[in-house]
């Protein structure tokens, strides 16, 4: 089984118009096409949706939309992971690269532990990386 790790940055772009959007989808179908399984930590659910009501209570969706864009993002079918030694590895992730917190940590850590590239929408993120994790892809690279 090949497995592709994705954060919530990425994901969303499926859903929400923004820049890279249709480059994020071709990537995403051309996974489909290769058998690849996509993956996440837990933490993935609770970001997506905590960006799409935000959206909602912004009113830059309506509440049909970001119920819709809910819908999606679950049909994509990307199974939700926890591994045993992750939150302890995020730490440590976090700590190496002088993150504040472990969110984005944690998506990197799965990926680590489940020998799979990150793919990931946000730069700042990709950028406090320094080049050092190769297995990250995104938008930026």
């Amino acid at each position: 089984m090949s497995l592709v790790c994705v954060d919530a940055s990425y994901a969303l772009k499926i859903v929400l118009p923004e820049t890279d959007s249709d480059a994020v989808a071709a990537k995403w179908e051309a996974w489909q096409k290769e058998g690849r399984t996509v993956i996440s930590p837990w933490l993935f659910a609770f970001e997506a949706m905590a960006v799409l009501r935000q959206k909602v209570a912004r009113k830059e969706l309506t509440l049909k939309e970001g119920q819709s864009a809910c819908g999606i993002l679950w049909d994509l079918g990307v199974l939700l992971h926890h591994h045993e030694a992750l939150w302890q590895r995020a730490w440590d992730l976090a700590t190496t690269y002088h993150r504040p917190n472990i969110y984005d940590t944690a998506y990197l850590a799965l990926a680590e532990l489940s020998n799979c590239e990150l793919w990931t929408a946000d730069h700042r993120f990709i950028r406090s990386l320094g080049g050092r994790e190769a297995r990250v892809r995104g938008t930026l690279i």
